[in-house]
This record gives structure tokens, sequence and C-alpha cells, in this order.
């Protein structure tokens, strides 16, 4: 929450090969649920008027798109195993993201931020240590040299 992640899904999701408007509040405990996502994003995303449009509807796209957001979306984490999937993870730094949080939940005491804050970049490392050493390329944004 408060990563840049909306702004990242709609760039994801311009590309043809792309399904996905952004959190579909799905909690994965089975592979099955990753079916629950195509078919949730792809019905949601589609343009129909009538019964007769139906047989005309059928899906293009390659992948499926979805944002975890908190920590209680991702029952089992072996699906992070899944040759299927391809991760990103989204970090922002905590002088940008704690008053960002803060804005968007007002009635959140500050300690109460900070836990969710801390809480949810602990379940992000406990996902990254889950995933084979094979599976990972990381990229990072450099920052400016202040001169």
């Amino acid at each position: 929450m408060r990563s840049g992640s909306s702004l990242l899904t709609h760039i994801l999701s311009s590309n043809p090969e792309i399904i996905g408007y952004g959190e579909t509040h799905i909690s994965y405990q089975s592979p099955q649920d990753l079916q629950r996502l195509t078919q949730k994003v792809y019905w949601e995303g589609q343009e129909y008027r009538n019964f007769a449009d139906i047989p005309n509807l059928f899906l293009r796209e390659s992948y499926a798109l979805d944002k975890l957001l908190h920590d209680n979306k991702l029952l089992d984490t072996e699906l992070l195993l899944s040759n299927y999937l391809d991760l990103i993870f989204l970090i922002r730094e905590p002088t940008r993201a704690l008053p960002s949080i803060q804005d968007l939940k007002p009635n959140w005491p500050e300690e109460k931020v900070l836990s969710y804050y801390c809480s949810r970049l602990k379940t992000l490392m406990s996902y990254v240590e889950t995933i084979p050493a094979n599976k990972k390329n990381f990229m990072y944004k450099l920052r400016p040299i202040n001169r």
C-alpha cells in the first residue's frame, strides 16, 4: 500500500497481453484461486450489452494481473513457487510511505501506521525468502548523488 503500485498496474495493464485492473481482493490459498483471478478480471473487464454478445467474448490476453496490498491475501506461500507466476515487489521508503499511509488512514495513530508498514515489510521478506534463487531477478532504483 502506498508504494506506486497503482501507477505500475496502469502501465502493465495497458499492454494488450495483460488483463487486470488492480486489487481484486481475492485470497489465494490454492491454484484454483489463480483461475478465479482470471475469471474475475475477465468478466469484470468485458463490455457486453446482451446475451447475443457472449459468443464473441474470448480471452485474448496471456497474463492476469492482481495487486496484493495486505498480508491476509496470500494464504499459501507455496503458490510463490509456481512457474506460472511472475512477481513484482514494490517497497516505498519509510520517509515517504509512512506519511502517505497516515494521509490515507487519518484515524490510525502513528504507532498503527508504523506497525502496519513494518509488518508488511516482514511479510514481503518472508515471500522473497520463499522464492528459489533461480527465480529472483532484482531491480532497484538508483538514488541521485547529492552534490
